[in-house]
């Protein structure tokens, strides 16, 4: 398995905290500055810009890694354990949080944060139309985040096998969770025990959840013997 980000100059602290946990047998980080990883784009303050970049890197990963199987993480996602079994799904992509959940019916989109491809034709050819998408969505001021929009709208066609692509679903309470508060966010992560922890909103900040992720980090080594 590979796992590819892209990190600009100014979340390599947050990049610090999570990459070292990343599990696999390749890591590739893109990102806007020769300080470290590899440069692929240069330093820009839009948002648009930078979630844009997500798909060009995940594309040239595929691209240049044919047969793989390739895990994209944001760079503030913490892998607490192996997520290999999840490529065990015959999808060429699987993404989280597909379900709507009572508990949290505001969140309408697939979460764009964690995602798990086929280094393959279709994979490819969904992030060409990712990006002519997000293109098109950028376009109308009332979607906040076209990206992830985009991202969303690709996914259910290929669930409904309207495209080449192929699309499955895994849980994001295991494979990209996270909470609105540090109460919610430590509460559930006892309960649940995640293996991919999103720590959106800077939450690798945030010194209580961070302990905590942590913890159930040292409990799960424990469990699986590392």
């Amino acid at each position: 398995m590979i796992i590819c980000t892209y990190c600009s100059q100014n979340y390599k602290p947050c990049l610090d905290i999570t990459l070292p946990t990343w599990k696999a047998d390749r890591v590739i980080v893109y990102s806007d500055t020769e300080e470290f990883g590899i440069k692929m784009f240069e330093p820009s303050d839009d948002f648009n810009e930078s979630c844009r970049r997500k798909i060009q890197i995940i594309k040239r990963t595929l691209s240049e890694n044919p047969g793989e199987n390739v895990l994209y993480l944001d760079a503030d996602v913490f892998m607490v354990a192996p997520v290999d079994e999840v490529f065990n799904i015959p999808s060429d992509i699987i993404a989280t949080r597909m379900i709507r959940r009572v508990d949290r019916e505001y969140y309408k989109e697939v979460n764009a944060g964690v995602s798990f491809w086929r280094a393959n034709s279709n994979a490819i050819k969904f992030c060409d139309e990712w990006l002519n998408l997000e293109y098109e969505y950028s376009k109308n001021s009332t979607i906040k985040l076209p990206e992830q929009y985009a991202f969303n709208t690709l996914c259910f066609l290929g669930y409904d096998k309207q495209t080449p692509w192929s699309v499955s679903n895994v849980s994001e309470y295991v494979y990209n969770y996270e909470r609105d508060t540090t109460d919610d966010f430590i509460r559930y992560l006892k309960v649940y025990k995640p293996k991919l922890i999103h720590l959106k909103k800077k939450r690798w900040l945030d010194m209580a959840s961070l302990s905590e992720v942590y913890r159930l980090a040292d409990e799960l080594s424990s469990v699986l013997g590392e």
